[in-house]
């Protein structure tokens, strides 16, 4: 008796492990939705809809119509955009950092979007990734367009 006492209560915990770690990925998933559809956003010149998302530093950071500049600077360098490859999540404290991986015309480039707890944008920037074609120089300049 004393061992089927033990087996169920391992059973029981077991189980409750597994279900906090499906809460906190569908949470994570949560944030990277939202990364997606900020992309697209972008993709399809809605900077004006894309800045309201902004948390409060972010707008104090970003000047009207920077956000835009940003892309087409990004857009005029590397090309078209093609696709969104692939994303990955970090949390460091109370922010949620996300990496989405894009397929320009020339280069792929990760797309780095960090969220606050309140799903607000709190920073934004493009970093190179896996390139096609040598960039030199310009990966430099485009950094410059960083918020960060």
């Amino acid at each position: 008796m004393n061992r089927s006492f033990i087996r169920i209560f391992l059973l029981m915990l077991l189980l409750t492990a597994s279900q906090s770690s499906c809460k906190s990925d569908r949470k994570n998933s949560v944030f990277t939705d939202l990364a997606k559809d900020y992309v697209l956003l972008l993709v399809d010149n809605e900077y004006t809809k894309a800045e309201n998302l902004f948390g409060s530093p972010m707008r104090g950071k970003m000047k009207k119509g920077g956000l835009e500049l940003m892309w087409n600077e990004t857009v005029s360098k590397f090309g078209r955009f093609k696709r969104m490859i692939s994303s990955r999540e970090e949390r460091i404290d109370k922010y949620t950092i996300i990496y989405i991986k894009c397929d320009f015309e020339v280069t792929k480039l990760d797309i780095k979007i960090i969220y606050d707890n309140k799903m607000k944008v709190m920073d934004f920037a493009f970093i190179p990734g896996e390139n096609k074609v040598g960039i030199g120089k310009w990966i430099d300049d485009l950094l410059s367009f960083s918020i960060s």
